[in-house]
């Protein structure tokens, strides 16, 4: 914490789906902005299977292709407790 009792903000992403090198973000905006990108690289894929791309706060979360017949590939961002 702060002296002001503000939450300081750290995370961890992979640099790519699949990566096994991490970004360390503290900066809410970047990690943010890292995360789309990570959406965007997960939907080039041609594989559906989930990527993991970070833990926070006891979440897994992971970046995963999903087929939709009819409105094309949607990325599904998921977390689960761990």
């Amino acid at each position: 914490m702060t002296p002001a009792g503000e939450e300081i903000f750290t995370i961890e992403l992979m640099q790519s789906p699949g990566s096994y090198h991490l970004s360390i973000f503290d900066i809410r905006t970047q990690a943010g902005e890292h995360l789309v990108n990570l959406r965007r690289e997960a939907e080039l894929l041609a594989s559906a299977k989930p990527h993991h791309i970070c833990s926070y706060r006891g979440f897994e979360i992971f970046a995963q292709r999903q087929q939709v017949q009819q409105e094309g590939a949607h990325l599904l961002l998921s977390g689960d407790a761990r």
